[in-house]
């Protein structure tokens, strides 16, 4: 069987490069990649490989490298280190060979975990049902143990201390399945300061993604988003800005209880004294630095406002969760009428209705062509970003866009207008 490690005493040794694979939107490749390079810039790590691929980056390092860079990402989703690759022929031959995977390294058999398979290319006509194969991985997963003399693990469907993905996909001859196991758990896309109640909210990295392609905002500019929803735009805005991890929320979360992230339910890690010890001693200072910048943020620089009510609940919901209350400014108002605050420069930014019914389509055209002619009678000096899955309404925007960044908000295809305003 070929795997990605070559015997156990490998597996265990915790200073030798891993494959991992960090995922993230479509169209988000190059974000995500440039923004690993400037963490292991900024850290001084030095990874064997760093790669861009569809759907992600690979990386292939030490698992303090890919933590320390992990918990910095903005645009990424989950962390998967590629835990094993096996080659078969049939589901049998499958699990005979999963049989033999060093399950123990990444699982106590007093923890829970759950599987979910997926094909691509030429496996998925091999492959028919996805289901079938998590349940022969999972036998072989509880079977190693049992043959071990040692407690079966059991399956949890929601809240598993551990993710494996079972990604099968075509090779030269036989099919490859690629075992990957989710570093953290909780998506790094889920930062923990959103509260229920608002229908579709932009995810949390898909905001970061729209804020890293604007400029670089300085402590004279206004940040504006003139139809705010959840607020998540503005949040994860001012935590760039401020130079705050996108996971301030969640790393005091696992300094309570370091439980709270799925590698510390990984025999090979937690076992590990000096690891842990050391990885959560920069955690420790990425705290530190976190709540510093906090404090020191500029107040009174970024504005939200919406013309829904429950919205603007929801995002003073999502506020005070992310202790941002005082910092943030949310308030009722029409975003085809607001002006610039005061500020003769800043980013007024925009996600507005896409529409789906004829009724609304019509209404949309009129509110899109309105918030048009207030951008350019009340914001000359700003930059206008407007996010927007409808390629018509935004031509009822009398405006040139310089820029149009190609993004998915989920599986709608989107474009990030830029509009220079003079």
């Amino acid at each position: 069987m070929k795997t990605t490690h070559d015997d156990n005493t490998t597996l265990s040794n915790l200073t030798e490069a891993k494959e991992f694979f960090i995922s993230c939107p479509s169209e988000c490749e190059e974000l995500l990649y440039s923004e690993v390079k400037d963490q292991l810039k900024a850290q001084k790590l030095s990874p064997k490989m760093v790669k861009p691929n569809k759907g992600g980056v690979y990386f292939r390092g030490t698992f303090e490298e890919v933590i320390r860079t992990s918990i910095h990402l903005r645009t990424a989703s989950r962390v998967f280190w590629i835990f094993d690759k096996i080659y078969f022929k049939d589901e049998q031959d499958f699990y005979r060979k999963a049989l033999k995977t060093p399950w123990e390294h990444i699982l106590h058999s007093k923890k829970t975990f759950k599987i979910d398979t997926s094909t691509s290319g030429g496996s998925r006509s091999k492959i028919r049902n996805t289901h079938f194969m998590s349940l022969k991985l999972k036998d072989a997963l509880v079977d190693s143990f049992k043959n071990k003399g040692a407690e079966r693990p059991s399956v949890e469907k929601f809240r598993p201390n551990v993710l494996i993905k079972n990604k099968i996909v075509s090779s030269n001859g036989p099919l490859q399945a690629q075992i990957h196991v989710d570093l953290f758990g909780i998506p790094l896309s889920n930062r923990g300061y959103r509260v229920p109640g608002h229908g579709a909210p932009l995810r949390e990295n898909l905001a970061a993604a729209i804020a890293l392609n604007m400029p670089e905002i300085t402590s004279d500019m206004a940040v504006i988003d003139s139809m705010s929803g959840s607020g998540t735009f503005l949040i994860e805005t001012f935590l760039l800005k401020n130079k705050i991890s996108p996971q301030f929320l969640r790393i005091p979360e696992y300094q309570k209880d370091q439980a709270t992230w799925s590698f510390n339910h990984f025999p090979v890690l937690f076992k590990n004294r000096t690891w842990t010890k050391k990885i959560n001693s920069y955690i420790d200072e990425v705290a530190k630095k976190d709540e510093a910048n906090l404090i020191d943020a500029q107040e009174e620089q970024f504005h939200g406002v919406d013309n829904d009510l429950n919205a603007v609940n929801v995002s003073m919901d999502n506020l005070k969760k992310a202790g941002l209350f005082n910092k943030v400014s949310i308030t009722k108002s029409d975003g085809t009428k607001i002006d610039s605050k005061g500020f003769e420069k800043g980013i007024i930014f925009c996600n507005p209705p896409y529409g789906e019914r004829l009724g609304e389509l019509n209404e949309l055209e009129e509110l899109y062509y309105q918030y048009g002619e207030n951008l350019k009678n009340n914001f000359k000096g700003f930059s206008a970003f407007i996010f927007t899955g409808n390629q018509d309404l935004r031509k009822k925007i009398s405006l040139r866009t310089s820029k149009r960044i190609k993004l998915y908000n989920g599986p709608i295809e989107c474009r990030l207008l830029k509009y220079d305003l003079y």
